[in-house]
């Protein structure tokens, strides 16, 4: 099975954190963990573009919520942490042609998430109702995307657990993942500011069916520490 996109939402949470950080030593020098909800969405959506009959505009679309409480470094006291990011590509695609039409990332660092249950428990529903600001690497401008997701999950609880480690530029990343997820969990709202605004919610507007993976988890466990390369 694939990884839970889940545990990719953690570790990037996490890693967001090392911004600033200075690694001088062999030995390691900072770390960071943290203990939260999560709620992902991945989707590609699949839309006919009325300027051209015989184009496809394919979206491909990433989300992700996070809260809870984050600990940074080794002194002080955890804090309190609600974020998002969207990543969204829009091409158009004419046969084997491929046009890029928006390449976006926005990041939101005090995100009107909420989750329910709430913290610290292993959430059955989620809302994200936000207003990204952001570069459209296309354009080159910069632009603002709303994203109105909700999330339900249903059934049990599945066990995930991830141990990665990774060297970039001499610096050592060792992350620890150990959490829960939803058994099945399913997303619906629309993404809007993109030249072709999408919705999640099938038939998705298009002559296929979006596809879309969802997640809804909880961590007791998030770690990631940073150090050189000895």
């Amino acid at each position: 099975m694939p990884k839970s996109t889940v545990i990719l939402a953690i570790v990037v949470a996490m890693a967001m954190g090392t911004m600033g950080a200075s690694v001088s030593t062999s030995a390691e020098t900072f770390s960071t963990s943290l203990r939260g909800q999560v709620a992902t969405a991945t989707a590609v959506v699949f839309q006919p573009n009325p300027a051209n009959p015989v184009a496809l505009i394919v979206t491909e679309v990433f989300v992700f919520a996070i809260q809870g409480m984050i600990h940074t470094g080794g002194a002080g006291s955890p804090e309190s942490v609600s974020s998002a990011i969207v990543l969204v590509g829009q091409f158009e695609v004419v046969g084997d042609a491929i046009t890029p039409q928006f390449l976006f990332l926005g990041e939101l660092e005090d995100a009107p998430v909420s989750f329910d249950p709430s913290f610290p428990r292993l959430p059955t529903s989620a809302v994200l109702t936000a207003s990204f600001v952001g570069l459209d690497l296309v354009s080159g401008e910069f632009t603002t995307v709303d994203v109105d997701l909700s999330w339900t999950g249903t059934g049990g609880r599945n066990h995930t657990y991830s141990v990665t480690h990774v060297v970039v530029d001499g610096l050592l990343f060792h992350s620890r993942v150990n959490g829960f997820v939803r058994e099945t969990t399913t997303v619906t709202g629309t993404i809007d500011g993109l030249p072709t605004p999408i919705s999640m919610d099938p038939p998705g507007g298009g002559p296929f069916p979006p596809l879309v993976l969802a997640e809804l988890g909880f961590f007791n466990v998030g770690e990631l520490s940073v150090s050189q390369v000895p």
